[in-house]
């Protein structure tokens, strides 16, 4: 009854946050992570922030995140400058929204390539996965292409891996916490190929996926995906990525990352940056109606 009550009365809040540190001494090892690990973005009343990724540019860094709104019942994206002070400490300047589009849009999946700064927001009410160009970073973007027309891609993340495309995407629906799909393509413009194996797996523990893909000092990629078994974005599974090519795929799970401290409830992104000492995080905590 308690338990009941509790998810009548209250909501899932979440936050974002950044944490300095290597992601192989900690993640990849199995650590778990506390409060004293992360610099929280400050809390605004009438939103959560999620769906944390991370960008340098010009030696700026900007955590990227999904601004959702509760009195609209909806979420746009939002940028924030991740900034350091003179003793190492981090803080946050003023968040400004980006990507404006009439339907809810999280998951702002941010990369570059050949020089041109992308983005793929979660779309998956357009119908469609999108490609978003940098026009004045990171501030102004506009539409480049469908990589994926007339699919309800979700949590879209694709990378570049020995000499291909490669992207992982779960479809709207019934199984879009329980199946993910992978794509692969010559050219990031071209056509998308699904993967003979697709979906790769079919259950709510690590299928649908909670940040960019990692490659360590060793050369060894990683995959991390929610674990929704119990709780939409109870924690995250990290998977070592053994083989990877058109005809084959496997992974293997490595250790579970679960939630703690303030926000206990659940964690399900882990936005990382290739070769630097800085990662982002979201997790949720319980919070009151007003909040």
């Amino acid at each position: 009854m308690h338990t009941f009550l509790r998810k009548l009365c209250l909501h899932d809040k979440w936050n974002v946050g950044v944490v300095r540190g290597s992601l192989e001494d900690r993640v990849l090892s199995g650590k778990q992570l506390s409060d004293a690990d992360v610099t929280w973005l400050p809390e605004r009343w009438g939103h959560y922030s999620a769906d944390s990724f991370l960008f340098v540019h010009d030696n700026r860094t900007w955590l990227f995140f999904e601004d959702y709104l509760y009195r609209r019942n909806t979420a746009g994206l939002a940028v924030v400058e991740v900034l350091t002070r003179s003793d190492g400490s981090i803080y946050y300047g003023t968040p400004h929204n980006i990507i404006s589009e009439a339907f809810h849009q999280s998951y702002p999946y941010v990369f570059a390539h050949k020089g041109t700064i992308y983005a793929i927001p979660e779309q998956s009410a357009s119908g469609h996965v999108t490609l978003y160009e940098a026009v004045d970073f990171p501030f102004i973007w506009k539409k480049k292409k469908h990589l994926l027309e007339h699919f309800a891609g979700v949590d879209a993340t694709p990378f570049w891996h020995d000499g291909r495309w490669w992207m992982f995407v779960s479809e709207l629906g019934s199984e879009e916490n329980r199946e993910v799909a992978l794509y692969f393509a010559d050219d990031l413009l071209g056509m998308w190929t699904k993967h003979p194996q697709s979906p790769l797996l079919h259950r709510a523990r690590g299928a649908r996926m909670a940040g960019n893909i990692y490659k360590d000092h060793h050369g060894t990629l990683y995959r991390f995906g929610q674990d929704c078994s119990t709780t939409y974005g109870g924690g995250i599974i990290v998977y070592r990525i053994d083989e990877i090519s058109k005809d084959v795929y496997r992974e293997t799970e490595i250790h579970a990352i679960k939630p703690f401290g303030t926000y206990a409830q659940g964690i399900h992104t882990i936005g990382s940056l290739q070769g630097q000492a800085l990662y982002a995080i979201d997790a949720k905590r319980w919070a009151g109606p007003i909040e």
